[in-house]
């Protein structure tokens, strides 16, 4: 009997050590596969970090009667994570739009802060939050806005 449960405990520690291992080996445990999508860094220092810093925007907070933030608007290059860390960066170079809009879109946690939709189409590509770019520079103004709940809106100005 004894034996059998120390054969048990030794096929288990084999199992799990397998699992961590092959994990390791093919990121097997990775299911969200969070390489495969363009990522954004939530402040300069963090995007020079990596290497993809271009150049800061001017902007302007407009309208917010909410506590002060922490804000910043960069240009970067467009960049996603390494297959194993997310401190790792891998530069996306199959792409028509290589520079990025950046910017913390949580600069404080009871408020977000979004490209207004009608200048999504100030980029030469988006999605429903980014704006990408072919050239390293704004072609027009762009309006953030900030919002939250129990928060009077506002507006950041970017140029």
């Amino acid at each position: 009997m004894k034996s059998a449960l120390k054969i048990g405990i030794i096929l288990f520690v084999i199992f799990v050590l397998g699992y961590f291992v092959l994990d390791f080996i093919i990121g097997a445990g990775y299911d969200e596969q969070h390489w495969t999508y363009r990522k954004g860094s939530r402040s300069s220092n963090e995007s020079i970090e990596r290497g993809v810093f271009v150049k800061s925007l001017n902007f302007k907070i407009d309208s917010f009667s909410g506590r002060t933030f922490q804000f910043e608007v960069f240009i970067e290059k467009a960049f996603t994570h390494g297959y194993k860390s997310a401190k790792e960066t891998l530069l996306i170079t199959n792409t028509d739009f290589p520079f990025t809009l950046s910017f913390n879109s949580r600069p404080m946690q009871e408020i977000g802060v979004y490209i207004r939709e009608s200048d999504l189409s100030k980029f030469d590509s988006c999605d429903a939050v980014w704006g990408f770019l072919k050239h390293p520079e704004l072609q027009d103004t762009i309006t953030l806005e900030i919002l939250g709940e129990g928060i009077k809106s506002g507006v950041i100005i970017v140029w």
